[in-house]
């Protein structure tokens, strides 16, 4: 199966269409594939959706699968707005507002590191510390013209 397919198959009733995210799980694309593929053996509690996502096994979706998925959910372009890239990054994390959440960190009062935490991330490969871990993104996933964009989005909520 080719990974719209797989995604159609086990994703898209709770993260709707390509991953645009729905009223059961949260917007997917341009996943941070370590982290996703951690969620997805792992599952997710309930945060801010109505249920969890239990843990999916290899042998239900096989790590070629994931990776399959993780390239179709890659497929949409690159948002070019501060909100549009703040809500494909950073609102699954920290809130549509960016107040908090499901991690419950208020992006708003870390403005003067922001731009180096996103370089950096926090506790790289530390996904079970979900309220503490935060991807490094290079400048190749966000260019320093898109973290500029976020950055003035971010500032002006």
């Amino acid at each position: 199966m080719d990974g719209a397919a797989l995604f159609a198959a086990n994703c898209a009733a709770c993260h709707g269409n390509q991953g645009v995210g729905g009223p059961l799980g949260p917007e997917l694309q341009h996943p941070v594939r370590d982290y996703s593929a951690w969620v997805t053996r792992h599952g997710r509690a309930m945060t801010t959706f109505p249920a969890p996502m239990l843990p999916v096994a290899a042998d239900k979706l096989s790590d070629s699968n994931l990776e399959a998925i993780w390239d179709y959910l890659d497929q949409p372009p690159q948002p070019t707005s501060g909100q549009a890239l703040f809500l494909d990054y950073c609102a699954n994390c920290h809130g549509a507002d960016g107040k908090g959440g499901p991690t419950g960190r208020n992006i708003l009062n870390e403005l003067n590191g922001l731009k180096t935490l996103v370089r950096q991330g926090a506790h790289g490969g530390e996904f079970e510390m979900r309220r503490e871990y935060m991807p490094a993104f290079s400048a190749t996933r966000i260019t320093d013209t898109e973290l500029n964009l976020i950055y003035t989005y971010v500032e002006s909520l």
